[in-house]
């Protein structure tokens, strides 16, 4: 069988080679099958459900023909951002995930150091200096709290060490840099951001 050329939906490589030969009809009497097969990158397995007239020729590498990929399974995971976040900030979170699913730890960390860079200058359009002194200067009227700030300085650090550091960030820190990522998105910030730009505007 000619290697298929899929987005995996385990590593997330676009255009990975897939190989494979085993197959059952989906249902007899039909020309849908079922199509096991494996990806060259990761090694893990997926399954296809294919349509065609000379489905057997195909998957025995004589034949091109009509066959189409119909669904595959598992599904490439869904990634989304937390409702209400402005799209700038909510572009940025998603780079984040988009990076953290295919293993890119420091891509990943920058962008969600960004994502908190971006709302925060969303939420107090008239803070300056640097970002340590934008979270620490940020006014109480908005409702932040001091959890609040604590997570933003959490997250300030280690996207500055997933963007400065000469070590490789981990996955480990990726991951808690996520998850206080979207702390920080939570309805009460999303909130207080809304509120803050409606009072600034």
């Amino acid at each position: 069988m000619a290697q298929i050329s899929l987005e995996c939906p385990h590593c997330l490589t676009e255009r990975a080679g897939f190989s494979g030969s085993q197959y059952l009809h989906f249902r007899p009497g039909t020309n849908v099958f079922i199509l096991f097969l494996q990806c060259g990158v990761c090694g893990e397995g997926v399954i296809g459900k294919y349509s065609g007239s000379n489905f057997t020729g195909w998957a025995g590498g004589r034949e091109v023909g009509d066959t189409k990929l119909i669904e595959m399974w598992p599904k490439k995971p869904a990634v989304d951002a937390p409702e209400h976040v402005p799209d700038n900030v909510r572009s940025f979170y998603l780079q984040g995930m988009d990076n953290l699913k295919r293993r890119n730890w420091d891509a990943s960390g920058t962008m969600f150091r960004k994502s908190l860079d971006t709302a925060l200058k969303r939420l107090d359009p008239t803070g300056k200096g640097t970002l340590q002194n934008r979270i620490d200067n940020l006014p109480v009227a908005l409702g932040i709290t001091a959890p609040m700030r604590e997570w933003a300085h959490q997250i300030r650090d280690l996207g500055n060490d997933a963007a400065h550091e000469e070590e490789p960030f981990t996955e480990d820190e990726t991951k808690a840099l996520q998850a206080l990522a979207l702390q920080m998105t939570d309805p009460l910030l999303v909130h207080s951001i809304a509120g803050g730009v409606h009072r600034a505007s």
